[in-house]
């Protein structure tokens, strides 16, 4: 009966990992989003969770904080978002995944927003929560948007 019992509590254990405290973290991001050669200032929440030493699964969502002109042009990020995975080595990491985002122009009272999906990657370094960050959020035909920013993440 013990060899049974012990049988079934191995086979119906579950590998909890994942929500030990210190694995899960939020954080936020301050930078400066570079749309097609027009530097505007963002910020960005992160949620994400610790899976294995190495590994994150993060989702992210930003929001311009001001416009710029460039050009008779207004540019404006309405919204950055998406999920990624992350591989620290060290105090480096590397970022990979999928964002989403809105892009809104105008020219003379003539609004436009751009909406598209992409995949995007970035290398980062993360020391007691505290990071410095490069991404390539989106690149297509209609258009390209990156970030370089800093920010800090509260581990829980």
């Amino acid at each position: 009966m013990k060899k049974l019992t012990l049988l079934l509590v191995l086979l119906f254990t579950t590998n909890t990992y994942a929500l030990e405290p210190g694995n899960s973290y939020i954080g936020l991001q301050l930078g400066e989003a570079d749309v097609d050669d027009v530097d505007l200032d963002a910020y960005l929440i992160r949620f994400g969770v610790k899976f294995y030493d190495h590994i994150d699964l993060e989702l992210r969502y930003g929001r311009g904080i001001n416009d710029r002109e460039d050009g008779g042009i207004d540019f404006e990020i309405e919204s950055i978002g998406g999920l990624y995975g992350l591989y620290h080595v060290g105090i480096i990491y590397g970022i990979a995944g999928a964002s989403s985002g809105t892009v809104k122009t105008s020219l003379m009272g003539q609004n436009k927003q751009i909406e598209d999906d992409s995949f995007s990657y970035g290398i980062g370094l993360e020391y007691r929560g505290f990071n410095v960050e490069w991404i390539q959020y989106m690149d297509t035909s209609d258009i390209e948007v990156d970030a370089l920013s800093i920010g800090y993440n509260y581990y829980f």
